[in-house]
């Protein structure tokens, strides 16, 4: 007898005759409606990839029972925990919970902004504190040590700025800026406000290196030429923002000087350096930029001999 492709013969479902399920396969038995109308056992095939296959009978072989618990699943939202600051509104709260063993006023003032009395952010270079009053914004922090969000607190806003100055050393060039309270070391200004202080951030970083090298106690000379001074600025990789690190001196020569004339028992301002530096400056105000049509000007290093 020929039987129909694909279905299973009448006659050997009649006779209990059972399918080969092949490799990989597993046959289970169910219940299914035949001619007749009786309930009959039958072989049905789940075609399974050989690696199922496998896994399945390892698993009834060794009873074991693979059920995911639902606590495994779940992850509690009680606890994630978010610290923050602990957020103060006086200046003076501020200072006296991160002045533990602090010989003076000063801190660190990090996540900072400069704003006005209406809160809009602020340039700090070239403000006029008198005629304008700006204020500051951020999370101060223990002067020395590792911070920590315990360690914070965060003011919205206080004030007013009665000056700022930047502290040069071996390390570089750190501004600070102070209150009636407290003077603060700024550092890692907030998202906002980080394109506003990217141009102090960088002559300062230039005022140090010429600083560095023209004071003998950083390994430099007050005899140290423009030449070398703009050499070491090479170097250093400071003015990231402008074309060249002579570019970078000259455009902020005036910042510069202003900086290094007032240092304490230092006579910067009468160095040989100084004194071209400002003269090459003065030159450059006055030269014409880009001829007729205009455009940026470009200042390249001088080549070598």
């Amino acid at each position: 007898m020929v039987k129909a492709p694909g279905k299973e013969n009448e006659m050997d479902v009649m006779a209990g005759k059972r399918k080969d399920p092949g490799p990989g396969s597993v046959a289970s038995n169910k219940k299914v409606k035949v001619a007749g109308g009786d309930d009959k056992i039958v072989n049905e095939v789940a075609a399974l990839s050989p690696t199922t296959a496998a896994n399945r009978t390892g698993r009834q072989c060794q009873k074991v029972d693979y059920k995911e618990k639902a606590g495994d699943r779940i992850v509690s939202s009680s606890k994630l925990v978010v610290k923050e600051e602990k957020v103060v509104t006086k200046e003076k709260e501020a200072l006296a919970d991160t002045g533990a063993g602090q010989a003076n006023n000063l801190r660190r003032l990090l996540d900072f902004s400069v704003v006005d009395k209406s809160g809009t952010l602020q340039n700090l270079n070239g403000s006029d504190l008198k005629k304008k009053p700006l204020f500051l914004s951020g999370v101060v922090q223990p002067a020395d040590g590792k911070t920590s969000k315990e360690t914070g607190r965060r003011l919205a806003k206080f004030g007013p700025i009665s000056s700022w100055s930047i502290d040069f050393s071996k390390d570089g060039a750190e501004i600070q800026v102070a209150t009636k309270a407290g003077k603060y070391a700024v550092s890692k200004p907030s998202t906002a406000y980080k394109s506003l202080f990217q141009h102090l951030a960088e002559a300062s970083e230039v005022a140090a290196v010429c600083h560095a090298a023209l004071v003998a106690s950083s390994g430099g000379s007050p005899e140290a030429s423009l030449s070398e001074v703009v050499a070491k600025l090479s170097r250093a990789k400071v003015g990231k923002s402008y074309s060249s690190a002579r570019e970078a001196l000259l455009l902020n020569a005036k910042f510069v000087a202003t900086q290094l004339g007032g240092q304490e028992g230092l006579n910067l301002s009468a160095t040989p350096f100084m004194k071209s530096v400002l003269s090459e400056a003065r030159l450059l105000a006055k030269a014409p930029r880009g001829g007729e049509g205009g455009g940026a000007l470009t200042i390249r290093e001088p080549s070598a001999g």
